[in-house]
């Protein structure tokens, strides 16, 4: 009996408090627009290409399906060979229980670096974006659509989740900061960044005759690959999000094996890793694969629950999945860039 009630409880939570809080990823390392828009274009290459997919607490009824995608591309002066702009798009796309509550996401960020020295790149971005919140009650049934004996899909429900309009749409505006510090020699990289979400506060509550701003979000990080050893890198990850109420904190360290590095295109490497998410409602541990090949990516993990709500997930939290593709472009040696390795 107190298990039942502790999942019913559990579950009207995570349905009322997702209006109020942003996607969030494991792998917040491979969804970097995301994280902060002023991590556009810090990447070794021309153009990257990533996609993101998870699917949460899949064992339970009100289970989260979340995927994002982004394209992002470097823009270069020849005359300047001491910064450059970049741009990106990123579409998100979540939804979630029988009422498909769930939003999309389509925006456009942009950002400038500048190179300070060898070593040291400074980068300020913004992102604009439209974002669409859904929500459909025909699938839902209320306590008092029961007239006694039976349920009846006629009756007017006056329950106010039965109320609720079908979408509402809004305007989303946000930016940041990232230092990005390099010896390529080495391999070594860290970034260490920042960023304000939602700033324009957007009214996103689907009630009539109610308003509730969006909570900001404000997101903080630090990502570092430190060469050391001929074939090995050490790879540590921090993000901190907060949202209103809201906090999430993800912490991870790991080892990285460089099976080949001959020439760029060639490489092929495996990263294991482990990461802790310190959350009240959703705790867990989460082991990590990575593998680069070539020019590709690919991510895997998985959530071991060990929050309270393990008693309607069996410690099953979810597992998420992705990909990544870099594209350099030929150039004459006469052409000078900004590497980010």
């Amino acid at each position: 009996m107190i298990k039942n009630l502790l999942l019913i409880a559990s579950m009207l939570f995570f349905v009322l408090s997702s209006f109020a809080q942003d996607i969030h990823f494991v792998q917040f390392q491979n969804t970097p627009l995301n994280l902060n828009p002023a991590l556009t274009g810090m990447f070794g290459g021309d153009i990257r290409a990533s996609v993101v997919g998870r699917n949460q607490w899949n064992s339970v009824p009100v289970g989260y399906k979340t995927i994002t995608a982004s394209v992002e591309s470097k823009f270069f002066n020849d005359r300047v060979d001491n910064a450059f702009f970049s741009g990106g798009v990123i579409l998100f796309h979540d939804w979630s229980g029988d009422s498909g509550l769930g939003r999309t996401n389509i925006g456009l960020s942009g950002s400038y670096t500048q190179k300070l020295n060898e070593n040291n790149l400074l980068t300020a971005g913004v992102k604009f974006s439209m974002q669409q919140l859904r929500y459909n009650s025909t699938n839902l049934t209320f306590g008092d659509q029961y007239d006694g004996d039976q349920f009846n899909s006629s009756t007017q429900t006056t329950d106010p989740l039965g109320r609720l309009n079908s979408s509402k749409m809004y305007p989303d505006i946000g930016g940041g900061i990232n230092w990005h510090h390099q010896v390529p020699a080495k391999r070594t990289r860290f970034d260490v960044g920042a960023a304000l979400f939602h700033i324009n506060k957007p009214e996103q509550l689907l009630s009539n005759g109610q308003s509730q701003d969006l909570f900001m979000r404000v997101s903080a990080y630090a990502l570092a690959n430190i060469k050391i050893a001929e074939k090995w890198d050490a790879v540590g990850f921090l993000s901190n999000q907060i949202q209103g109420p809201h906090e999430e904190r993800l912490a991870g360290v790991g080892a990285k094996y460089i099976i080949r590095n001959d020439s760029p295109g060639t490489q092929l490497a495996i990263q294991l890793a482990g990461f802790f998410r310190f959350n009240d409602e959703s705790e867990a541990w989460i082991p990590a694969l990575q593998v680069e090949y070539g020019y590709w990516t690919l991510g895997a993990t998985y959530d071991l629950n060990v929050s309270d709500f393990q008693v309607a997930t069996d410690r099953r939290g979810g597992p998420e999945l992705s990909a990544t593709y870099r594209l350099t472009k030929v150039r004459s040696n006469a052409e000078k860039i900004c590497p980010v390795y």
